[in-house]
């Protein structure tokens, strides 16, 4: 009887385990869409923000004010 009630608890401890993995993997995955979306949201704001660079440039007008040129990370310039 006690090799029954052994293989039932280890049965209860696997299915415990099983259901915590799958929380930690639902709980990784919505962190990593966020993580996600959130770079997806820069990617389409610095391309607005090229974008209008790139046509007041082309147009001959100075850039938006509300646009920041920065030249910081462009390397030595030659």
């Amino acid at each position: 009887m006690s090799n029954a009630s052994s293989d039932r608890a280890q049965t209860v401890k696997d299915a415990a385990n099983k259901a915590a993995g799958k929380d930690a993997r639902a709980r990784d995955a919505e962190l990593a869409m966020a993580e996600y979306r959130a770079q997806e949201r820069a990617t389409l704001a610095k391309t607005e923000r090229l974008r209008a660079l790139r046509l007041a440039k082309a147009a001959g007008e100075p850039p938006p004010a509300d646009v920041k040129v920065s030249r910081k990370g462009r390397g030595s310039g030659r």
